[in-house]
């Protein structure tokens, strides 16, 4: 029966009102920052490490001295048995008698092999691997659980997702991190992962921007060289980022990188205007924070010291400096920046801009609100079919592992399984996690063994050939160099399994069979299990170019 004209005209109306953006909180921001000291403006732009996971006396002392208008969460920060948030409570009721304000709490808990928070949060597969999967209702909905989990948990902003276009295999650092090697599936995954995030109220941050798939150098430990002009960025490594700033995008976290043949003086990204003002915000239009990556990173502290670097940031147009540690950088950030705005080489005017944006979103993220004219301490509040999600979490995560196993071989996988002249299934890993969820299944055909045991002893007597499962994780050059020998073995049907960086397996021409999981999180190795048992039939195409001839033209439908 059709509704009647109101009654759609109803259900239109608060389709709008679920849909619309939260309005900006500007002229709030405005009225707050108008009553700020010199001192309290300065620190919103920290965002810093802290020792420990209880209040101790040095966060304490942390927050009093430096007022940060934000804290980093890292595995050591969080109670494994109960998560952070009765830390971050804590740290938000002192932060709030210290400065007047409370933090952006932020971590990376970006899925697969990068993530901090264990307790009360699904761990989801990592970018790759939902990539690979390619459904977009998948991601929203697995980024909208996650975003809800961490504000329970006491998080605010999540540093993610990954935008870089993994298009270099010897990426020693993006890698799976990526949602793929095709600007247009980055782009697309990307966006709803931000837009999940956001919606449950969870501050996305997209990274590292312009682009830190094209390099084979970790700026952890050196700073990386991408010789590309800006009309290679523009085609492939800024679109994910166009598409995520349209649909949104809150924060944009920089790369440490130089790009020579745009930026001539050799500064990285972080340290340049020609990239954060005149590309971001003036090309690009991006209206939200742009925060640093970790200023320790010795791709900026070999080349300067770290209190330069902060206000060469600044400058250049970051809204808040990154420190990981909790040592003596926060002090040299803090008084560089401090001594800079005093001397006028960072106007008060620049800094307001910063402020002012940092208090906005505050605002509108529900971290913060305004009680009798007076800051206070908020959170999210979600309807029932908001939280109704939740119950489907386990089924999304395991949806999305199952859909990203891919196998190549040459034969299918099926007549792989039913191959008459096998008469033994091994699985070969390191993983107790694999071993446990193998047992669970309890297929009889199938024997495991750890890493370096004796495979003679359990090869089958006489005739007969076996299939050897050899897995492969992080460590993959010893775990390569085991596997290379079983390959010459007449009596065994050699499979790579990789669940860590595919990319070293991909160019190994001897390897002539491979399962692929992209992650090895719990429910991955789960779902291995199921394929390993013939319980579930891995995918045979793939949109990700691993470095196979052609793997690129062969592209799954977009659902």
């Amino acid at each position: 029966m059709r509704k009647p004209f109101s009654a759609m005209l109803i259900l239109f109306c608060a389709s709008l009102l679920v849909c619309a953006p939260e309005p900006r909180r500007f002229e709030d921001a405005d009225r707050i920052l108008g009553r700020m000291t010199l001192e309290q403006k300065v620190g919103q732009l920290l965002m810093v490490g802290v020792p420990g996971n209880t209040l101790s006396d040095n966060s304490r002392a942390i927050l009093e001295k430096y007022l940060p208008g934000g804290i980093i969460l890292y595995g050591y920060n969080i109670d494994q048995q109960e998560g952070p948030a009765k830390f971050v409570a804590a740290l938000q009721d002192a932060s709030m008698k210290c400065s007047g304000f409370p933090l952006f709490v932020s971590t990376d808990q970006e899925g697969g092999r990068v993530y901090r928070i264990t307790k009360g949060v699904t761990q989801f597969p990592g970018n790759m691997a939902f990539g690979v999967v390619n459904d977009a209702d998948l991601m929203y909905d697995a980024s909208r659980i996650m975003g809800m989990q961490l504000r329970a948990a006491g998080v605010n902003m999540n540093l993610a997702p990954v935008l870089d276009v993994n298009n270099n295999p010897e990426n020693p650092v993006i890698n799976s991190r990526s949602f793929g090697s095709a600007a247009e599936v980055v782009a697309r995954m990307g966006r709803f992962y931000v837009k999940g995030l956001q919606k449950a109220r969870c501050i996305a941050v997209g990274k590292h921007f312009p682009g830190h798939g094209d390099t084979n150098r970790d700026s952890h430990l050196t700073l990386p060289v991408i010789p590309h002009d800006m009309e290679r960025l523009s085609r492939l490594e800024l679109h994910p980022f166009e598409v995520a700033i349209r649909s949104g995008l809150e924060v944009i976290m920089t790369a440490h990188i130089s790009y020579p043949a745009i930026l001539r003086n050799g500064m990285p990204a972080t340290l340049s205007r020609e990239i954060l003002t005149d590309l971001l915000r003036t090309k690009m239009q991006f209206q939200g924070l742009v925060i640093t990556d970790d200023l320790e990173m010795h791709a900026i502290s070999k080349m300067m010291g770290i209190g330069e670097a902060a206000v060469k940031t600044i400058d250049a147009g970051s809204d808040i400096i990154l420190v990981s540690s909790h040592g003596t950088t926060v002090p040299l950030v803090h008084e560089a920046l401090m001594k800079a705005v005093k001397a006028g080489t960072i106007p008060v005017e620049r800094v307001n801009r910063s402020v002012r944006r940092i208090l906005e979103m505050k605002l509108r993220y529900q971290v913060m609100k305004l009680e009798n004219g007076k800051v206070a301490l908020d959170g999210p509040r979600y309807s029932a079919r908001e939280t109704a999600l939740l119950t489907k979490a386990d089924a999304i995560n395991a949806a999305a592992s199952a859909d990203a196993l891919y196998y190549r071989g040459a034969e299918t996988y099926e007549s792989l399984l039913a191959d008459k002249s096998i008469k033994k299934k091994i699985l070969i890993t390191p993983h107790a996690g694999l071993r446990a969820e193998t047992a669970k299944l309890g297929d009889p055909s199938l024997t495991v063994i750890e890493t370096g045991a004796r495979l003679g002893d359990v090869l089958p007597k006489g005739d007969g050939e076996a299939l050897v499962f050899y897995h492969t994780d992080w460590y993959i050059d010893p775990q390569i160099a085991g596997a290379q020998g079983l390959a010459q073995n007449k009596r065994v049907k050699l499979v790579v399994l990789s669940t860590g960086n595919p990319f070293p397996v991909a160019k190994q021409a001897w390897v002539k069979r491979t399962l692929y999981s992209f992650s090895n999180s719990e429910e991955s190795m789960r779902q291995i299990a199921r394929a390993l048992k013939g319980e579930l039939k891995p995918s045979s195409k793939i949109n990700l170019a691993l470095g196979y001839p052609g793997d690129e033209a062969v592209k799954p439908p977009d659902r």
